[in-house]
């Protein structure tokens, strides 16, 4: 996983990456101490993986918390705009 700011907020990054970190065991991430700010994340997928329909979640549709949010053909999720001490569990 790879962040980047995206001070246009057109989902494309601005400039080289400003973090990274790997998943754990189940999927899940963080990038600790950020700023308030327009951020996209870079999802890189292992080999022989492959990552669940963007903003889908099986039978109900309904937890973002549990699908994909990066695009498929090239990885990076939508903008994600966080204000000040904000914690957004749901860009998986």
């Amino acid at each position: 996983m790879r962040l980047y700011y995206d001070t246009d907020k057109n989902g494309i990054p601005d400039g080289a990456e400003i973090s990274n970190t790997l998943t754990n065991g189940n999927g899940y991430y963080i990038f600790n101490d950020l700023t308030a700010g327009s951020y996209v994340v870079k999802f890189e997928k292992p080999d022989n993986y492959y990552p669940s329909p963007k903003n889908h979640n099986g039978s109900d549709g309904c937890d973002d918390s549990s699908d994909s949010d990066g695009d498929k053909m090239l990885g990076y999720s939508d903008n994600i705009e966080l204000g000040d001490n904000e914690h957004d569990p749901t860009i998986i």
